[in-house]
């Protein structure tokens, strides 16, 4: 089944944006679907009561990052004799770098539109580029502008 099959008849596409985590969201003149792998979730603009978008980073990353350098310069400079002597030179190094990568990748800021909707206990989360969902933002407050129906 595909969002052409769930639409009513004077229903149509405003506009379709590709997320992350395999997922595409199409707001029509009605109400916006949202498809994930399996399934199709359709929600009424009317039903949504509130939306915000929140940036955050990756704590756990960035704490895992830190720990790992830590523990991979403590290692290559000697402060723990008797570890670093039975530990090759490769592993401190290791640690370094790989600590370094996950703290640069945890720095990377992620976004997501959260829409509070009427009836569910939890919000929808949308993850993506800022672009796409201030898009979807501002396709679900009416300030895109939705040209008129042909007939």
């Amino acid at each position: 089944m595909n969002v052409a099959d769930l639409m009513a008849k004077d229903e149509f596409i405003v506009k379709s944006f590709e997320l992350k985590e395999d997922s595409m969201v199409h707001a029509t003149n009605k109400r916006l679907f949202i498809e994930k792998r399996a399934y199709i979730q359709d929600i009424s603009y009317q039903h949504i009561s509130s939306m915000r978008i929140k940036t955050s980073f990756n704590i756990p990353f960035i704490v895992s990052g830190i720990i790992l350098a830590f523990l991979g310069i403590i290692a290559l400079s000697g402060i723990i004799e008797m570890v670093s002597e039975s530990i090759p030179v490769a592993i401190p190094w290791a640690f370094t770098i790989v600590g370094l990568i996950l703290v640069g990748v945890g720095l990377v800021k992620t976004q997501a539109l959260h829409l509070t909707v009427v009836g569910m206990n939890v919000p929808v989360l949308l993850a993506g580029s800022g672009t796409r969902l201030g898009d979807i933002f501002a396709i679900v407050r009416g300030t895109h502008t939705i040209p008129p129906v042909n007939k």
